[in-house]
């Protein structure tokens, strides 16, 4: 399963990011200590991200005064077998790659150098283990304008709604976007909102023209739901002006802490912040009322990872949410594949009917089950719209219903995922590539023709030639077409002097 999810990374832009330690990683060092100095959130859900060893190190690090001597200090943490396997550089790589680690030149003599952590890093975590995270917080909004910006839920115009009715709006919004893709009804695409079209179309998941879903949209339905999060997520911050990017991330991690329904108030946000408050609305993450009220959304939790609940533990605080499951796409699985190649969806919206509909002949609907069939004609109408054998093989295993994940193997019979694979390599078995045709050869001319081929051989170059009287041609490597151009009008300048009399 993880060599799909790697493969089915390469089908998507390199540019995305789909996590918002990524996002953090891409910030240039100053501006992300300049993140880290007045976000204590982006502080914890950077170390959220990190590998135990590396948290560990942070930790130890952040109870130090002065910087440590890498070779003396740090390198005796680990044991040696964390050395030998690559555990202990991994740590110092994940603390270098998020900016939380500050390295200097120590003895030059001993090629030493000093750690540290990044000054805002280090008094954050000292708070966070001395004081707790809701201190941090009081004093994080106190800070920014008063204990009276801090949220009070008796101070909202309106009761909030509550986690339930929350995850209820995430999902019809969540649903009514992926339909708007998945569907072909005019309908249906007409009943998104303006806002939403505009950021599918930005996003190349639809057709600027005419709303017909692209490839690329049909490869971001396959997805998993933290992939489809995370695209969108990156095209908003990529739409931000520069001196926004670090107050957008900070929201971010803001939300992904907060308790679903509870109400904050607006102006306590910095001016970047409440730029992106309207776009997360727009994506079910937060949820406002009359530019004065905000609160996050179960699906905000997602935001750093989908094991945060765990990992948090280690700066010893309760999370924000536990209700993972409400999350758009439910948790549970709800498709069984049988080794007949027959799948059986017991759908729960017209959304996952469609989803599975993208590479399955239907067969049967009832009120509750979609009875469909897995064919060569429906998999290689999806892999010639973008689809590929690994991303339709994760859909099916992401999406399994529980009691397939108690057969002893794969949630999908093998003969299923072998047959889906060989139909894509059917249409892989012609492969093209750049080329230059020389052609037109003089037949009685054999020597030039030889000498041509020779020195495509020598050029390491040489594609395909034929030694037809009749019809002698070579073909050979764009790299390398200049350099036999050259060779052959010089050859042909020497014969021609040679040839005149003397």
């Amino acid at each position: 399963t993880r060599q799909m999810e790697d493969d089915a990374d390469e089908l998507v832009p390199q540019d995305e990011r789909y996590s918002l330690s990524a996002h953090i990683a891409a910030l240039s060092p100053r501006a992300a200590a300049s993140l880290y100095a007045s976000a204590p959130h982006v502080v914890r859900a950077s170390l959220v991200a990190l590998p135990p060893m590396a948290r560990l190190y942070a930790m130890r690090l952040s109870l130090l005064n002065e910087p440590v001597s890498k070779r003396k200090v740090v390198d005796a943490w680990p044991t040696e077998a964390a050395i030998d396997n690559g555990t202990h550089e991994r740590a110092m790589e994940g603390l270098r790659s998020l900016h939380l680690l500050a390295e200097r030149e120590g003895e030059p003599e001993q090629g030493d150098r000093t750690v540290a952590l990044a000054d805002g890093v280090k008094r954050h975590i000292r708070d966070i283990m001395t004081r707790g995270w809701a201190a941090v917080t009081r004093l994080e909004t106190t800070a920014q304008g008063g204990s009276r910006k801090r949220s009070r839920e008796n101070d909202a115009p309106q009761p909030p709604p509550s986690a339930e009715a929350l995850a209820d709006t995430v999902r019809e919004r969540w649903e009514g976007m992926l339909l708007c893709l998945a569907s072909d009804d005019p309908e249906k695409k007409d009943a998104d909102t303006v806002e939403t079209r505009r950021l599918l179309m930005d996003a190349g998941l639809v057709e600027k023209r005419d709303g017909v879903c692209t490839p690329e949209g049909l490869r971001f339905l396959l997805c998993p739901p933290q992939k489809q999060l995370w695209r969108l997520l990156s095209r908003l911050l990529r739409d931000q002006p520069e001196q926004h990017v670090a107050d957008a991330l900070s929201l971010l991690a803001r939300i992904a802490w907060l308790k679903p329904g509870t109400i904050y108030r607006i102006d306590a946000l910095r001016e970047g912040e409440c730029v992106m408050l309207p776009r997360l609305a727009l994506l079910g993450l937060l949820w406002a009322s009359a530019g004065t009220y905000f609160c996050a959304t179960p699906l905000a939790a997602k935001l750093v990872g989908e094991d945060h609940v765990s990992a948090s533990a280690v700066l010893s605080s309760t999370p924000a949410s536990s209700s993972s499951s409400v999350i758009v796409p439910p948790s549970d699985g709800y498709i069984l594949v049988e080794s007949n190649f027959r799948v059986y969806s017991y759908f729960r919206s017209e959304l996952e009917e469609k989803l599975v509909h993208l590479f399955c002949q239907p067969e049967t609907k009832l009120p509750n089950l979609f009875v469909s069939i897995i064919t060569r004609e429906s998999v290689t109408r999806a892999l010639d719209y973008g689809a590929s054998a690994d991303l339709i093989l994760s859909f099916l295993m992401a999406n399994a219903h529980p009691r397939t994940r108690l057969r002893h193997g794969a949630s999908v019979p093998e003969c299923v995922s072998d047959a889906i694979r060989l139909w894509e390599s059917e249409r892989q078995r012609v492969s093209s590539e750049p080329a230059v045709l020389y052609a037109n050869f003089d037949p009685e001319n054999v020597q030039e023709f030889d000498a041509i081929r020779a020195h495509a051989i020598a050029l390491d170059g040489l594609i395909h030639c034929s030694t037809d009287a009749s019809n002698r041609f070579v073909v050979v490597n764009p790299r390398i077409h200049d350099a036999l151009r050259e060779f052959v009008r010089n050859r042909r300048a020497q014969t021609s002097a040679s040839a005149l009399p003397k």
